[in-house]
């Protein structure tokens, strides 16, 4: 049994909206942390690409890794 059946409706309608926006939310919290992996793997990615370094024996220089 509904009272007001208007009322009824502009209480859906505003759940409706307020699950619209909590949608939008999300989605844009979900690219943003996206965005900062993406940005954080090429950081580490290109860090670990330009770092080279040879290690060589005292005794004998012939010796390297």
């Amino acid at each position: 049994m509904v009272i007001d059946p208007e009322y009824n409706n502009i209480i859906e309608q505003k759940m409706k909206d307020e699950v619209e926006e909590l949608k939008k939310e999300l989605a844009w919290d979900l690219e943003y942390s996206r965005l900062k992996i993406k940005k954080l793997k090429d950081y580490v990615k290109n860090e670990l690409l330009i770092d080279h370094f040879v290690v060589k024996a005292f005794k004998n220089p012939q010796l390297k890794i």
